[in-house]
């Protein structure tokens, strides 16, 4: 309907247009202390057309700076954090980069029109930058553990930013957009939601991990250790055709067997190990329970490694230990 509703000339928007509209938001959503306003307007970002969201790179721009600033975790509508604020301003980033697609520069053919505008490698960064940030999303008030509405949100938006990438970048700008580090980060980002307490984040992290790993035509390129992450988790690539094979991520009994397994890969140890962290004291039985289980199994895989290091450090045994659980050692 918007589409339809802003007339734009074939030189786009006009300054009153796009005063009354682009601006109008970015400047309540940033500034605006009723958290009603800010929801709903960090929202709106997010729905307008391509064709005021970026007539040009300026504009784009300031829209994915102003939704990467209000959706950070520290970030505050009048004096106080606002959940769905955040929440809003990381949906409405996934959306105008569906919108909006990748800079003709980027993509794989450069056919269409030199003046099409989309995401630039800057713009980019900051959006997967905003992602991350979003997983780092902690905020608890009275409704309890609220950052993980954010945390969910940024797994989504870095799934398909980075299946954007994929699909219509060339060979070298995803080498250049998706380093290995970054690929690191997000697998190990799923991970560590994988291993934390609460059931919705590792329904969330287990299903996108398992989209990314079993993505085809095209597949995501250069993810660490992705083979022994396919054993780990069961996960088997799938003729065209054949059923996935459907893995109840909820269940901690099966998820945190599959975590010990990949807490043998160094690269990814630590992002696990800091999501036990939270499990083992989670006051959920089921998860309170395997949580140790599986942490007795990465200090029996890690003896002698320098994982065990890391695993000190955390001070998770302390906990371990007080409860008479690492009878082996």
């Amino acid at each position: 309907m918007t589409c339809n509703y802003f007339p734009v000339g074939p030189s786009g928007p006009s300054d009153r247009l796009q005063k009354r509209v682009v601006e109008k938001y970015i400047s309540i959503a940033l500034t605006n202390e009723n958290p009603a306003s800010t929801r709903g307007f960090a929202l709106a970002l997010g729905h307008i057309p391509k064709k005021l969201s970026a007539p040009n790179s300026t504009v784009l721009g300031n829209v994915i700076e102003c939704l990467s600033s209000i959706s950070r975790y520290d970030a505050t509508v009048g004096n106080e954090k606002d959940a769905e604020t955040r929440r809003n301003a990381l949906v409405a980033l996934r959306r105008v980069c569906q919108t909006v697609g990748l800079s003709p520069n980027l993509q794989k053919s450069d056919n269409e029109a030199e003046q099409q505008i989309g995401l630039t490698f800057e713009q980019i960064s900051t959006v997967l930058n905003a992602f991350f940030l979003g997983l780092d999303d902690y905020n608890v008030d009275r409704r309890g553990d609220v950052g993980s509405w954010c945390r969910i949100v940024a797994m989504r938006g870095l799934e398909g930013v980075i299946s954007m990438v994929v699909e219509q970048a060339s060979v070298e700008a995803i080498s250049e957009l998706l380093p290995v580090k970054t690929l690191e980060r997000f697998i190990g980002g799923l991970l560590k939601q994988l291993s934390e307490k609460l059931d919705n984040t590792r329904v969330e992290a287990g299903n996108c991990l398992q989209r990314i790993l079993t993505k085809r035509d095209p597949s995501v390129p250069g993810i660490p250790e992705i083979q022994y992450l396919q054993e780990s988790f069961g996960i088997l690539l799938t003729k065209a055709g054949q059923e996935k094979q459907h893995i109840n991520w909820a269940d901690a009994s099966l998820t945190f067997p599959f975590v010990a397994k990949a807490a043998n890969m160094d690269v990814y140890f630590s992002y696990i190990v800091a999501g036990i962290i939270i499990s083992v004291g989670g006051l959920t039985e089921s998860v309170a329970k395997q949580s140790n289980a599986a942490i007795l199994q990465i200090v029996k895989q890690g003896k002698g490694t320098k994982r065990m290091k890391t695993l000190s450090q955390s001070k998770i045994l302390d906990h371990i230990f007080l409860q008479g659980r690492l009878r082996f050692c």
